[in-house]
């Protein structure tokens, strides 16, 4: 059998083994052949006569039967009357082909259940977070509960993990957590979503701080991962989460450096340290206690002199240089129209 015929079997379902001609193939080939010779249904007398002649093909009437029924049920030979005690069969081009398409679409039906399960898995491994694993592991096999205080992060995968698992999760009513942004690069792709987070946290009365660089928004083009109209959506988002009460604001500033980081209250810090690689260490308030300060007193002074990017004037954005922004102009100009049409 050429190669790509057996691969091209082999994928919708039906599969000959290796080696010798299968048994299922001789039978189908022994029904083939009676049936054109005689262009009418064969008995199974006929069909084992003709085996009987295969110089290699020693099979016993009860198994050829049961290959029979087989075959029926796969599709690739039917019974001319299938209530009939003394049953017939018909295997032509016909029958073949109703055969291999009922293989394949059972075929498809599994592999899109192994697809359906397997992209589970993929969901449920991203979400893992190692540590917290490690932690409960630790925990089962010598009985002594132990914090993890520290640990290096890689990839923005992992580190919104991080996230999730040690500044949103734990995070709620009175908490506040602080972000800040200094550049962009990496953060781009999937940042609505990852912004979701952010909403999330705030819906659940915590009081969350972004503290946006506006080279940030400076260094972003419309070739890059977040759309005008992504922006706008997420900054409609957080007007909408103003006037409900919740606590959630993004302030710009301009010059001085600070940390790039996520903190919930001075107990928790991810400090990112570099962008291409992503890479970025947490720490807990046990861990070092001095660094987690000199972060959060470094954000808020920043952010007692930033500007809300929400509820800047003109004058503001000019001085702050963000009139130069063609993404940020297009970005207000789009959340401007959607107000405009809400009101309608």
């Amino acid at each position: 059998m050429k190669g790509n015929l057996s691969d091209d079997l082999s994928i919708i379902g039906l599969r000959m083994g290796k080696g010798k001609e299968s048994r299922v193939l001789t039978v189908l080939r022994a029904v083939l052949d009676a049936y054109e010779d005689q262009e009418d249904a064969v008995t199974f007398g006929e069909i084992y006569e003709i085996l009987t002649h295969e110089s290699d093909f020693k099979a016993s009437k009860a198994w050829v039967h049961r290959i029979l029924k087989n075959l029926v049920e796969m599709g690739l030979i039917r019974l001319e009357v299938p209530d009939a005690l003394r049953k017939k069969y018909i295997a032509n081009l016909v029958s073949v082909v109703t055969g291999l398409e009922k293989l394949k679409d059972e075929s498809r039906e599994d592999l899109d259940s192994q697809i359906g399960v397997l992209k589970e898995r993929m969901k449920r491994m991203k979400d893992v977070d190692c540590g917290a694993v490690a932690q409960e592991f630790v925990e089962f096999l010598t009985g002594r509960k132990q914090r993890l205080s520290s640990r290096f992060v890689t990839g923005v995968d992992e580190l919104h993990r991080v996230l999730e698992n040690n500044i949103h999760g734990p995070a709620g009513p009175g908490d506040i957590i602080r972000s800040t942004m200094s550049w962009s690069g990496p953060f781009m792709q999937g940042s609505d979503k990852r912004m979701m987070k952010y909403f999330d946290s705030a819906k659940k009365g915590v009081d969350v701080r972004w503290l946006v660089d506006v080279v940030v928004f400076l260094s972003i083009d419309h070739s890059e991962a977040i759309s005008v109209q992504i922006a706008s959506r997420m900054l409609r988002e957080v007007i909408y989460l103003q006037k409900a009460g919740y606590k959630i604001q993004i302030n710009l500033y301009k010059g001085g450096s600070t940390y790039n980081q996520s903190s919930l209250n001075d107990e928790h810090v991810a400090l990112i340290i570099t962008e291409e690689p992503v890479t970025a260490t947490f720490v807990t308030r046990e861990f070092n206690k001095d660094l987690i300060d000199d972060v959060i007193r470094n954000f808020d002074d920043f952010w007692k002199g930033s500007v809300p990017l929400l509820g800047a004037t003109p004058k503001q954005m000019e001085e702050l240089g963000l009139l130069e922004s063609p993404f940020l102009v297009e970005t207000m100009k789009k959340l401007q129209e959607s107000h405009r049409e809400a009101e309608k």
